[in-house]
């Protein structure tokens, strides 16, 4: 195997199961053809006894928006206080 390749492909496959999308999904938004992703998971899942560590790429920053029906929008970004948040819902 072609070490640059696995690597490669390793990582993807980690960011896919990071990712928690659909493989189809996934591929599309990696821009990877899913036939050889799959192939190369696979391929990957097999050889596990030599699969490399490799580090990955921080999470990006999830953020929940909350879409009230006359146009109000609220953006939560990780990390909010909890107490905050309540504010926020329960205004008064």
């Amino acid at each position: 195997m072609n070490e640059s390749k696995k690597v490669f492909w390793a990582t993807k496959v980690k960011e896919y199961e990071d990712s928690h999308l659909s493989i189809k999904d996934f591929c599309q938004n990696a821009q990877v053809n899913r036939n050889t992703f799959v192939s190369w998971r696979l391929r990957l899942k097999k050889n596990t006894s030599n699969f490399q560590k490799i580090s990955t790429i921080p999470p990006r920053e999830e953020i929940i928006v909350i879409r009230y029906p006359h146009g109000v929008s609220i953006e939560i970004k990780q990390g909010l206080s909890i107490d905050f948040f309540k504010s926020l819902i329960f205004l008064r």
